[in-house]
C-alpha cells in the first residue's frame, strides 16, 4: 500500500499491519490518524509475545470517530485478552488542546482501554531547554557545573522520557499485552519512547549491531525529521530540537547504571551525536526514507553504518556481560546525572572562545 510512498510519505515502503485489514481499510484508517501514520507493529517480544506499536494522534477534532480504527483496536483486544494500553507521550492538557487543530486523543467511550499520558514536552520546549543548558554550561565554572540551576530543566526532560519508557517496558514485560505509543505526529517523542522500550526489554538492541539497527529502524526508517531537527541544511530554527541528543542522553543514563549490560561503550554515543550534526555521511540526511530514496542518497553518499561496522574495536565494552537480559532499574529524578560529554563539549567551546 505504500510501495511508492503515496499512502504515507513519512513511513517506510514496507511496514507491518494486521492481516485482517485490507488496503482499503488502511486507507480509511489513515484519514483518522495525523499525517496518515496508522498504528504499525514495531517490536514483538520473544519471551511473552507482547507487541509494541507506534502511530500518530487520532484526528478526533475533525472526525469524531473512525470505524476501521476502532475495529483495529478491538482486534488487538481480542488477541490480547483486553490487555491493551495506549501511551500518549504528551501532557493531557496539550493533547486536549490539539483538538482545536484537529488532533486529540482516543475517547475512552469508544476505546475502553488503559490510557496513560506521559507528560513529555514538545520540540519547542525542548529547544528552549537545550539553549538554557548550553548557556548555563558555558557560563558556569567547572566546580559548579553540576548545581541544579545549571541543568534542572534538562534533567526534567530526560527523566520524563525515561520514566515513560520504563512504564511501557514494565507493562509489556508483566503482561502478554499490546502497547500503542503516540504523541502528535509520531516522529519525535514516540520515536524516543519506542526505541528506549526496546533497548530496555531486548538484549539484542544492547549489542553494537543491534543498537545501530535500533536507530535505523525507529529513527531513520520511520521518519524522524533529522534534517529539520538538526537544521543541518534546512536552516529552519523553528523546527530545530535536540530529540536525537535527548535519546542518546537517555541511553547513557541507563548505560551508566549497568554498563555490563551493553556491548558498546559510551564513546559510541558521543560519536553518534557528533556525526548526526555534520554532513559527513548520508545516513542522517533528509527527513525520511522517501526523501533519501528520491535523491538516491544510498548510492551518492557514504554510509555511517558501513564506516562503524568496519572497525568496532573503539566502541567495545570490555566489561560486557553476555548473560544480561532485561534492564531492571527503578529510576528517580535523582538518578539523572549530567552527561560528562556535555561538560567537555561546552567547556571546551568556552575556553576556545
Amino acid at each position: 500500500v505504500n510501495e511508492k510512498y503515496e499512502f504515507c510519505p513519512s513511513y517506510p515502503s514496507q511496514f507491518w499491519v494486521w492481516r485482517q485489514l485490507s488496503d482499503e481499510d488502511l486507507k480509511n484508517q489513515a484519514v483518522f490518524r495525523a499525517k496518515h501514520r496508522i498504528p504499525t507493529l514495531i517490536w514483538r517480544s520473544a519471551e511473552n509475545q507482547s507487541v509494541l506499536l507506534r502511530c500518530s494522534q487520532p484526528c478526533v477534532g475533525v472526525r469524531t470517530r473512525n470505524k476501521v480504527d476502532e475495529d483495529f483496536f478491538k482486534l488487538l483486544a481480542i488477541s490480547y485478552q483486553q490487555k491493551v494500553a495506549i501511551f500518549d507521550a504528551r501532557p493531557r492538557i496539550a493533547a486536549t488542546a490539539n483538538r482545536v487543530a484537529g488532533g486529540g486523543f482516543e475517547n475512552q467511550k469508544f476505546y475502553p482501554y488503559e490510557l496513560k499520558f506521559l507528560n513529555i514536552d514538545n520540540i519547542h520546549v525542548v529547544r528552549s531547554g537545550t539553549q538554557r543548558l548550553k548557556r548555563n554550561l558555558m557560563d558556569h565554572i567547572a566546580e559548579k557545573i553540576d548545581t541544579p540551576e545549571t541543568w534542572d530543566c534538562w534533567q526534567r526532560h530526560i527523566f520524563a522520557i525515561l520514566k515513560g519508557s520504563f512504564d511501557i517496558a514494565k507493562y509489556l514485560n508483566s503482561n502478554t499485552a499490546a502497547a500503542i505509543v503516540h504523541c502528535s505526529d509520531g516522529w519525535d517523542r514516540t520515536t524516543q519512547l519506542v526505541a528506549l522500550t526496546q533497548l530496555i526489554l531486548d538484549p539484542f538492541y544492547r549489542s553494537i549491531i543491534g543498537f545501530l539497527q535500533l536507530i535505523e529502524k525507529n529513527f531513520l526508517i520511520f521518519g524522524h525529521k533529522f534534517e529539520q531537527r538538526t537544521s543541518i541544511s534546512s536552516f529552519n530554527d523553528h523546527e530545530e530540537s535536540a530529540i536525537f541528543i535527548q535519546f542518546l542522553d537517555c541511553v547513557w543514563q541507563i548505560w551508566k547504571e549497568d554498563p555490563s549490560a551493553f556491548q558498546f561503550s559510551d564513546f559510541l554515543l558521543q560519536v553518534l551525536i557528533d556525526i548526526a550534526y555534520v554532513n559527513q555521511f548520508g545516513t542522517f540526511l533528509r527527513n525520511n526514507e522517501f526523501e533519501r530514496d528520491s535523491e538516491n542518497l544510498q548510492e551518492k553518499c557514504y554510509s555511517l553504518w558501513d564506516e562503524l561496522l568496519a572497525n568496532l574495536d573503539p566502541f567495545q565494552n570490555e566489561n560486557f556481560n553476555t548473560d544480561a537480559n532485561l534492564i531492571q532499574l527503578q529510576f528517580t529524578q535523582d538518578n539523572i546525572k549530567l552527561w560528562s560529554f556535555y561538560k567537555s563539549k561546552f567547556l571546551y567551546r568556552k575556553q576556545s572562545e
